[in-house]
């Protein structure tokens, strides 16, 4: 074990053969004798161990070291800067050097580091007296009585000219009357611009909806996707569905496979188009648009953040007549009767709470719903329009299924069609919604 000790004498010296250079060791006892060489066998004599080398120690560590104050020691501000020594500037005559010296040297000799010349240290200047900011009496302005004061600036009248889009405003107003006063219809914008609402605003504008601008390109793009996705997974269902297990149907197993697959990434894409175009008709005719004045790209990725709201209104308000219909059902058919009577109660609830709350997860918004409840027959209408387009689409399926079990694809346009009629009918009965919240938050006011 090596000594703690730095200046005692080592356990072992090493040194160097001086043929082949292998590095030996030997003990401090064997100094000055020959150490033989386990390589080569040359004999080397074994110096004297080296000299311990003194401690380097940093300059910086010599003298008088700085410490920290402690919390009661250290001294005020003022009077650290009332230590501080005073240094007056001189600058040389030469090569115009800045130096600095004490209070102590004025009037001795100092010599310029850089040029080496010599001049006397000056005695320090005194510092100038400040001024004050305040003006005496005497330089306070007197104004003269007997000059007259100069003439008034004009002043602009204000312009009566309203702005930019109040003159728009009352543009069209005026315009949407004279229209009104020419036909004899109701006005159709009111003086801010917006929309009016149709007496009937549950029955006017519904029906022909799906042929206005925009909506037959849309209505003819859901059914072909309709079409498509429906026929791949029914055509291939059966394929891999009554596969008996046999080499000879395993190829068609496989092919019906691979089609179903294909059959449900393409619903996926026509449910997300489908929930976007969905959206934009309620959320424009909300507002009470007659038209769709933007739609929304047929893009599958832009579409995916409206399937998510839909998706979840329909399986939140499925659910419970779906559950309630497997504790009480007792014949086939009555399970989707309670789970499509739940979906058509419930939806219209759901999704125009996430809407309003511009959140997928707000799925009960007590606002919407006491609106609801304020609109009573607004809500029977509702409720009885859609049942029967409900009921318009279950009696064509089962009447052309009895024929041919294709032919229900055959009437996809009336489904697509069924599905525009109700959104447009959500969307109108999210305006009437609106509008019996804002004049009720009007008359509170």
């Amino acid at each position: 074990m090596a000594s703690s000790n730095p200046h005692a004498s080592p356990e072992y010296i090493a040194v160097e053969c001086r043929v082949c250079g292998t590095r030996m060791y030997g003990r401090p006892d064997q100094v000055g004798r020959k150490i033989k060489c386990p390589d080569c066998g040359a004999g080397t004599v074994l110096p004297p161990p080296p000299k311990p080398k003194p401690k380097n120690m940093p300059a910086a560590l010599e003298g008088e070291q700085y410490e920290l104050w402690d919390a009661d020691t250290q001294p005020l501000p003022a009077e650290l800067i009332a230590q501080q020594p005073n240094y007056i500037a001189v600058r040389c005559l030469r090569c115009d050097t800045l130096m600095y010296a004490t209070e102590k040297q004025v009037g001795q000799t100092i010599a310029c580091p850089d040029c080496g010349r010599k001049q006397v240290v000056p005695a320090p200047s005194k510092p100038a007296p400040k001024r004050s900011v305040l003006s005496a009496d005497a330089d306070t302005p007197v104004l003269d009585p007997a000059a007259e004061p100069g003439e008034r600036p004009s002043v602009l009248a204000a312009s009566s000219r309203g702005m930019d889009y109040e003159e728009e405003q009352d543009a069209a107003f005026a315009q949407a009357m004279q229209k009104s006063q020419r036909t004899g219809k109701p006005m159709e914008i009111d003086r801010r611009g917006r929309p009016v609402m149709p007496r009937w605003p549950l029955l006017t504008g519904i029906l022909p909806f799906p042929f206005y601008a925009g909506c037959p390109t849309r209505w003819a793009a859901l059914t072909i996707g309709l079409l498509l996705s429906v026929g791949l997974i029914v055509d291939g269902v059966p394929a891999w569905a009554n596969w008996t297990g046999d080499w000879v149907g395993a190829m068609e197993a496989i092919t019906g496979l691979v089609e179903t697959m294909i059959g449900a990434v393409c619903t996926i894409i026509w449910l997300a188009a489908a929930s976007n175009v969905f959206i934009a008709i309620v959320s424009q005719s909300a507002v009470g648009n007659d038209r769709i004045a933007e739609w929304p790209p047929m893009n599958f990725i832009a579409s995916m953040s409206e399937m998510l709201p839909v998706s979840v209104a329909a399986i939140f308000t499925a659910a419970p007549g779906w559950m309630l219909g497997r504790l009480v059902a007792e014949v086939p058919w009555q399970l989707p009767l309670f789970t499509a009577a739940s979906l058509l109660v419930g939806f219209p609830i759901t999704l125009l709470s996430q809407l309003a709350n511009n959140s997928t997860w707000e799925l009960i918004d007590l606002k919407v719903l006491g609106a609801m409840v304020r609109c009573p027959l607004s809500m029977m209408l509702f409720y009885l329009e859609s049942a029967l387009l409900a009921a318009a689409c279950v009696w064509a399926g089962i009447a052309v299924s009895q024929i041919n079990h294709w032919l229900p694809l055959a009437i996809a346009p009336l489904y697509i069609g069924c599905l525009l009629i109700y959104a447009r009918l959500l969307g109108r009965l999210a305006w009437r919604l609106s509008e019996k919240m804002t004049s009720e938050a009007t008359d509170e006011a």
